[in-house]
């Protein structure tokens, strides 16, 4: 009487195992995290489900074996491609072919057609289940590059936009400079050539800021940007501010004043707050009307310092709220008092530190820029 193949694959499901182990490692496919121990404990509960399922006679009805796929799960993750797969499946059926010949070599070659169908619809499920992880890969790539290539063109967009007008300006003012130059009699007019000099130096500190602000942010986003960190009392770095943002306020007759804190320190890059401060300073003096007033106050507690730099200016709808510190966003009514960076800057100078940087703002109110920064140690990782 002959012995039921699923009899055959129980009894010797150990040897089975080693041997199956033993031909995977002999073809050198990537090698997994799992345990020896995983890898057996995997293929034995396999096996379990191929012999139920030859004992009911159900190969042709079953869709997929789910210890298959959970032996199988880090075929992607180890570098498993389609051939690797195949071949696994291979070694696997050919195994269990020789086992069982060698104890029961009575067996026909009809008697292995149910445990072959099983076994391709293993094969075929593992296929599917790789090449819907590869689409989504390819597909994230393809993303990921759409993302990177419309990152760049509106890197270049911005920088040759904003380039253009101070290189316009040099290039009018050196030609006039020249013109002035070429002239036989220079008597009175010097006034007349230090007006174009002042003009060519104008454009060129203005396209000096805009590659450093790209330089800066192009850095905090790659987190090569390493902090300077030191104690520094907070009302020192409120007037410094203050000092650094007068000249401009100035202009706009804009009035720019402290109200005192409650005292504190924080630890910092002095440099770089004064830069987060020049940058909403910068961003509130633009939006305030003529006659108004900015206001800088800043709230301690023993964890943390709040800063708020309040302003008069027209204030922000809600819905723009949360693109604010977005690279390069500019609102369409104000996409010609700015270049887009100033705030995108400033929160990420905000957050190398380890706080936080938001805006609440009320429409024909104003705005208050608020950004909070540990008093305690920094971390030595920046995030």
């Amino acid at each position: 009487m002959r012995v039921p193949l699923h009899s055959v694959i129980e009894r010797h499901s150990k040897l089975i195992i080693e041997r199956f182990v033993g031909a995977v490692r002999a073809h050198e496919l990537p090698p997994r995290s799992l345990s020896h121990e995983d890898v057996a404990d995997h293929l034995h509960r396999y096996l379990v489900e191929i012999v139920a399922v030859l004992r009911e006679g159900l190969a042709d009805q079953v869709d997929s074996s789910k210890a298959a796929k959970q032996h199988g799960e880090q075929r992607w993750y180890v570098g498993y491609d389609l051939k690797s797969i195949v071949l696994e499946y291979g070694l696997f059926r050919q195994v269990i072919f020789d086992v069982v010949r060698e104890s029961e070599g009575a067996l026909a070659n009809e008697d292995f057609d149910p445990l072959a169908q099983f076994l391709h619809v293993g094969i075929a499920d593992a296929a599917v289940e790789f090449m819907e992880k590869s689409m989504l890969e390819v597909n994230n790539a393809l993303r990921l590059a759409e993302e990177a290539t419309g990152a760049r063109d509106e890197l270049l967009a911005f920088v040759s936009h904003d380039l253009k007008n101070p290189l316009n300006v040099i290039h009018g003012s050196a030609e006039l400079l020249s013109l002035a130059l070429d002239a036989p009699d220079l008597t009175g007019k010097g006034p007349e050539l230090k007006k174009h000099v002042a003009r060519m130096q104008r454009a060129t500190l203005t396209m000096d800021r805009l590659i450093r602000d790209l330089l800066d942010l192009g850095r905090i986003r790659a987190g090569e940007f390493h902090l300077e960190m030191s104690p520094h009392l907070v009302d020192p770095l409120l007037l410094e501010a203050l000092e650094q943002a007068a000249p401009l306020a100035e202009q706009r007759s804009i009035a720019v004043r402290v109200d005192p804190s409650d005292g504190g320190t924080i630890l910092c890059d002095r440099a770089r707050v004064l830069q987060v401060f020049a940058n909403v300073l910068g961003n509130a003096i633009k939006f305030t009307r003529e006659g108004g007033t900015i206001t800088l106050r800043a709230t301690c507690t023993p964890q943390e310092c709040t800063f708020a730099v309040t302003d008069e200016g027209p204030g922000i709808p809600k819905e723009r709220l949360p693109f604010l510190f977005n690279r390069y966003w500019q609102a369409p009514d104000t996409a010609s008092k700015g270049t887009g960076l100033g705030l995108a800057i400033a929160r990420g100078f905000v957050v190398l530190h380890g706080g936080n940087i938001w805006c609440e703002s009320e429409v024909g109110v104003g705005s208050t820029f608020f950004f909070s920064l540990p008093t305690g140690q920094h971390p030595e990782k920046i995030q």
